[in-house]
Order: structure tokens, then sequence, then C-alpha cells
């Protein structure tokens, strides 16, 4: 008899990583992706870039959002894999 745990052999162990990658990663970076691609590079009758009562653009706003916010939400997502993979660890030791 194997001593592995046949509900975790396989593709299975890997779904708890892809879930966490899909929701912290793919899917703000597919939104990111979608907002800068569709939204206008141009406001009219304002001007546009930063100071003296100037706004951005709403695609140079998803820039600035992605470059503030995306590197937090990644920290966020190796950090919840890595108490996955402690608590997977913790698990397979007291069996």
């Amino acid at each position: 008899m194997s001593s592995r745990n046949p509900a975790f052999t396989g593709t299975r162990r890997w779904w708890p990583y892809l879930g966490v990658a899909g929701l912290f990663w793919a899917l703000p970076g597919g939104v990111l992706l979608v907002g800068y691609l569709t939204l206008p590079d141009y406001i009219s009758g304002r001007c546009e870039g930063i100071g003296f009562g100037c706004t951005l653009t709403p695609k140079d706003g998803t820039v600035l959002v992605a470059a503030l916010l995306y590197p937090l939400v990644v920290a966020a997502g190796l950090l919840i894999m890595g108490v996955i993979a402690m608590a997977k660890a913790w698990r397979h030791r007291s069996r």
C-alpha cells in the first residue's frame, strides 16, 4: 500500500494554487488589460496629465492603478500560496 494520499495525486494537488493564481493574478491582470485596451486615452475639454488642475485620462489611470496595486496583489497571492503549502506540509507531517 502506498503512503501517498490518492486524493492529492496528479493534477488535483495543484488546484488550490491554480485557484489562487487565477483569482489574484489572472483575473486582475485580465481586467486591467481589458480596461487599458478599451478606455479612451483622451479627455474632451480638459487638459491631460497630472498637476495644475489636470486629470489623468482613463487609460493612464488604469496604468497608474496597475503600477501601484498589482504588485501588492501578486504579493498577496504568493503569501496565500505559502500558507496553503505550509498547511499541506503540516497536515502531511501530522499523519
